[in-house]
């Protein structure tokens, strides 16, 4: 009984970052996010079969790629709004408006 209390502490301690992964891989880089996404469903699957070591390391890469995909989402859109912005001044400074 005390066993079993314990694997469920211990399951509950791991989170697999399943919905990071996903709205990571929605909203901020598709191909890293798709990476969270894998090794979040290998959490997933190590803790059906309570393998707790192998949960933790999949949980913990999951956790880092959905942050890269966050830094590489966020560094993406910086640069397409500047570039949009030196865009809209190019265009504005040859045209004679500037």
């Amino acid at each position: 009984m005390e066993e079993q209390i314990e694997k469920e502490q211990i399951y509950d301690e791991i989170n697999s970052h399943i919905v990071f992964a996903i709205i990571t891989m929605i909203f901020c880089c598709i191909p890293v996010g798709i990476v969270s996404l894998v090794y979040a469903a290998r959490a997933e699957s190590a803790l059906a079969v309570n393998n707790m070591s192998l949960a933790k390391t999949a949980a913990d890469k999951a956790k880092f790629w959905a942050k890269a995909a966050i830094f590489s989402g966020v560094a993406a859109y910086i640069i397409i709004f500047a570039a949009v912005i030196v865009s809209i001044v190019v265009t504005a400074k040859n045209s004679g408006q500037f």
